[in-house]
């Protein structure tokens, strides 16, 4: 079992990179299937690293939140994607 202890939740609204913050940012699959709208980062601050994307997705009448692991991402910041 992984146990990371240190986890933290950051808000989308609360992450910035050079451009802009990243509300509002659709999360894809490779193949370019929308998943959902980006709503946080789950990151562990002693190593420095993202380790998961939250994404506010839509599962039949409900909404869900989906744990997408980081991994390999980019960020498109002209389709805001």
């Amino acid at each position: 079992m992984l146990e990371y202890p240190s986890l933290r939740y950051i808000d989308a609204s609360h992450v910035e990179t050079d451009a802009t913050d990243l509300t509002g940012f659709d999360v894809r699959t490779t193949s370019g299937r929308k998943l959902g709208q980006l709503d946080g980062l789950i990151v562990d601050p002693p190593d420095r690293t993202i380790r998961f994307a939250v994404v506010q997705g839509r599962g039949g009448h409900r909404r869900q939140r989906l744990l997408v692991p980081f991994g390999v991402a980019q960020l498109d910041f002209d389709r805001k994607s």
